[in-house]
């Protein structure tokens, strides 16, 4: 796969959720290169939406939600900032329900 960037998205297991993606939209398997510290920080980040979001609610209260975009946006930059300019770095949150109703101030993707 010819990698064009990589996609910070939230998963439904206990993982490293950071994954590569093609010209062509497909998206790999987790990006294992990253340097410890980041991974943890995201695979941290991930299992705190485990912890928080409910398939049927959404995030318990709109504090939950921004904490988690505010926390993506960070990782984002951290991401961008360990890889350099050449690699674009994409959000593809998800996770926009709130107690069973769209919250629909979602992050720009860069």
């Amino acid at each position: 796969m010819d990698i064009a960037g990589l996609l910070i998205r939230e998963e439904w297991v206990h993982c490293l959720p950071v994954f590569p993606y093609s010209s062509k939209g497909e998206v790999g398997d987790e990006a294992n290169s990253l340097p410890q510290e980041l991974a943890l920080k995201f695979v941290m980040w991930n299992d705190n939406f485990l912890e928080r979001f409910e398939l049927d609610r959404g995030w318990p209260n709109l504090a939950s939600y921004r904490e988690h975009v505010h926390t993506a946006e960070e990782l984002a930059q951290e991401l961008r900032a360990f890889l350099g300019e050449d690699t674009p770095v994409r959000l593809g949150l998800w996770a926009t329900e709130l107690q069973g109703h769209e919250v629909w101030e979602l992050p720009h993707e860069s």
